[in-house]
């Protein structure tokens, strides 16, 4: 009788656990929104959740003007086809603008895809170029850009 009053709190308990887990999970989860285009932060931001949204039309209209810049097929195509975004993050640091230049320090956040697979951070920068008013994304870490658009160097 003592073994079954044991058994049942271990039960409740671990039930208990679930729940707490699942609403943890529920409420954890945030929820971004787009931001006001008119940093170059807040660009790279909205890049990079219209490409987590799957919206491709959106994150299109941010890359900016040139002879290298991908037609929205195959810039929509590189993305359908490459997973690797899946895993990954970016968080947008503080921006240096020069003229009409301006370089914003992001770091890259790839997730562990393993028990042994801790992840890893990795700072790198995005390029943006100002055009008609707007800033235009020029260059970006991969696993959100592909190196054959855009090779012009930043000024």
């Amino acid at each position: 009788m003592k073994n079954d009053k044991f058994l049942l709190g271990i039960l409740i308990f671990i039930g208990l656990l679930v729940v707490a887990a699942l609403v943890l999970f529920a409420t954890g989860r945030s929820t971004q929104d787009y931001l006001e285009d008119g940093s170059p932060e807040s660009v790279i931001h909205n890049y990079t959740l219209a490409l987590t949204r799957g919206d491709y039309e959106r994150a299109y209209g941010y890359l900016a003007s040139g002879e290298e810049k991908p037609s929205s097929v195959e810039f929509r195509t590189f993305f359908s086809r490459d997973d690797s975004q899946e895993n990954t993050g970016l968080r947008v640091g503080e921006a240096d603008i020069i003229d009409d230049e301006a370089v914003v320090d992001v770091t890259v956040v790839q997730g562990s895809s393993g028990p042994f697979d801790p992840g890893y951070d990795r700072p790198d920068t995005a390029v943006l170029r100002l055009e008609s008013g707007d800033w235009k994304i020029v260059s970006m870490p991969y696993p959100f850009w592909d190196f054959g658009w855009f090779s012009d160097p930043p000024r």
